[in-house]
């Protein structure tokens, strides 16, 4: 029997941001201020809607983001259709990345491209040292800061168009990477001649804070060159349009499935004798190690961020250069979510273990969609403690940032003391100053709604496992299929039965032999459908017991005696 709990409504309390604004819209729209100009596309490749005199048109004066689900042919329009408009205006083109694998990447198509005899001559460490590329020039945005440290007003001047791949970089990394705002900054103020294009598939969480430094940057150009005839053409009295190219997501090839425990994806597995291929995609080192041992290292690898770079570098290579891996199952962190492309036909499952919905979504991404070919998506349900352990540490960090602003950035001493993440230090006219990153409070503030948001869903469906799975649908665009997905061990209509019985026990007096009797049958229930947490046999639970179960199963009860010494009396209700 299914759940009859209607789908919920997920929304939030905050006003609407702009990139909503443009996903409800049906035609084009504008932001409050008119600045940045939406267009709202259908799920499809871009260079089948943005066509090469859109690109031509394209000025310095008119920033572009492109938001498109991933395998939707962004690097083939940087190359297909930027690169021939700034090779028309003979300038040179300039790609920048987040990640060092997603660099390699784009180093060996610019290869292929303009120089096709590099791939030969050079080694995986000749890519790693070569920037340059025929006209294109790629660089990882940390190469970037040191290379505008020593030559700011100079370093984009060849080029026509500035290309910033995977900006959710900006802020998404800001927790931990210090310069990431600096980084953004940098490039804005450098290339202001240049076409500045920003291509991400999880736009939530850094479009506004590119909009604004943007409009920012390009006002204060603005004033300085007004009526003055600067690169061949003059300023205009105001600012052109900031473009948004929005396109929708389409999930239709994945076939999600839900799990609560660790022990019901193992099983799936190591029962599993085909060829098929595991991606498994974890939100901690330490999970992804515990996985690999319980999996057994003949059939399972792990790879973090540490590993990469070290002992299973050339585990990395060759998953880069051959776009597959070679045991059954891949475990990795957050480093895998940009920058490698996976297009083994073995590979039919992916497994997600997050709450963070754009490393969520870019992890998905590393599967490449392959024609007619369905991949099952198995998604970790967390259970309500789990959330608002997350919400808590998120919260304590928004409050740790703005503390160790006052402490370090106010003070004269700072900089004989080791920083905190989001400070740093920065030499400026000779003075040496303590900065932040205020992209950071973009991440927590971000964090802190997304994990509100999934409690708040709580209101529309009191059971959590329920309420989760459909908030990860709804990231999915997916939510309608609810009622068809299949649960691993026990589904929250399986807990129905259980949840019935306490009803039927809730907010009335019991006495001693009612409440043995609601023991009883409790324990009966409970063991048939969790028989790895089963109540011991030969006892039937008492308070302790219960109440630790009811919290277990993310159920806001408590089971109390209200009675005396000689006269016990119970109830159950909510906590």
């Amino acid at each position: 029997m299914r759940s009859k709990t209607v789908q919920a409504k997920l929304v939030t309390d905050a006003p609407e941001s702009f990139i909503d604004k443009v996903r409800n819209a049906k035609d084009l729209c504008f932001s409050e201020d008119n600045y940045v100009k939406g267009y709202h596309f259908s799920h499809q490749f871009i260079g089948n809607i943005i066509s090469q005199d859109d690109v031509d048109r394209w000025t310095r004066q008119t920033p572009v983001c492109i938001a498109a689900q991933t395998g939707t042919g962004k690097s083939s329009f940087v190359f297909d259709k930027v690169l021939v408009s700034v090779k028309n205006r003979t300038k040179r083109l300039c790609i920048i990345g987040s990640r060092t694998v997603l660099v390699q990447q784009y180093k060996k198509q610019a290869a292929n491209l303009e120089e096709p005899d590099l791939l030969k001559e050079l080694t995986e460490e000749g890519f790693k040292k070569r920037h340059t590329f025929g006209s294109i020039d790629i660089y990882s945005y940390q190469e970037i800061i040191y290379m505008l440290s020593k030559n700011p007003m100079q370093f984009f001047s060849e080029y026509g168009a500035v290309v910033l791949d995977e900006c959710h970089f900006f802020t998404q990394d800001a927790a931990y990477n210090e310069l990431s705002q600096e980084i953004l900054e940098c490039i804005i103020t450098s290339a202001q001649h240049c076409v500045r294009i920003y291509l991400t598939a999880t736009p939530d969480v850094c479009l506004e804070d590119i909009i604004n430094l943007e409009k920012k940057y390009s006002k204060a150009q603005l004033s300085c060159l007004q009526g003055i005839a600067t690169y061949g053409f003059f300023i205009n009295s105001q600012l052109d349009n900031f473009l948004l190219y929005y396109f929708d997501i389409n999930y239709d090839y994945i076939t999600p499935c839900f799990f609560k425990e660790d022990s019901e994806i193992v099983d799936i597995i190591q029962a599993d004798q085909s060829n098929a291929k595991y991606l498994i995609c974890v939100d901690t080192k330490t999970r992804g190690q515990s996985l690999e041992q319980i999996l057994g290292k003949s059939i399972a690898e792990f790879i973090d961020a540490d590993l990469k770079n070290t002992l299973k570098a050339e585990v990395v290579m060759s998953m880069i250069n051959n776009e597959q891996f070679e045991k059954k199952v891949l475990i990795a962190t957050s480093f895998l979510d940009v920058g490698i492309n996976l297009k083994d036909q073995n590979l039919l499952n992916v497994v997600i273990y997050s709450t963070d919905q754009t490393h969520f979504l870019q992890s998905i991404g590393r599967k490449r969609k392959q024609i007619q070919q369905a991949v099952s998506l198995y998604i970790h349900i967390p259970n309500q403690e789990d959330i608002s352990r997350h919400l808590k540490k998120a919260r304590f960090k928004q409050v740790e940032l703005m503390e160790n602003i006052r402490t370090y950035c106010d003070s004269t001493t700072a900089y004989n003391l080791e920083l905190p993440d989001s400070i740093y230090i920065k030499k400026i006219d000779g003075r040496i100053q303590i900065k932040y990153n205020g992209f950071a409070f973009t991440y927590w503030e971000h964090r802190v709604n997304e994990l509100t948001n999934m409690l708040e869903s709580l209101k529309s469906i009191p059971n959590s496992d329920e309420a989760f799975a459909r908030h990860f649908l709804n990231w999915l665009g997916l939510e309608h299929l609810y009622e068809q997905i299949h649960w691993l061990g026990n589904s929250p209509t399986d807990k129905n039965e259980l949840v019935q019985l306490i009803e039927n026990y809730t907010n009335r007096e019991l006495t001693g032999d009612e409440f043995r009797k609601f023991r009883e049958e409790f324990q009966e229930i409970y063991n048939r459908l969790y028989p790895q947490t089963s109540i011991r046999d030969g006892r039937t639970p008492h308070l302790t017991v219960l109440n630790k179960k009811f919290n277990e199963l993310g159920l806001a009860l408590i089971a109390s005696n209200i009675g005396n010494a000689g006269n016990s009396i119970y109830i159950i209700k909510k906590g």
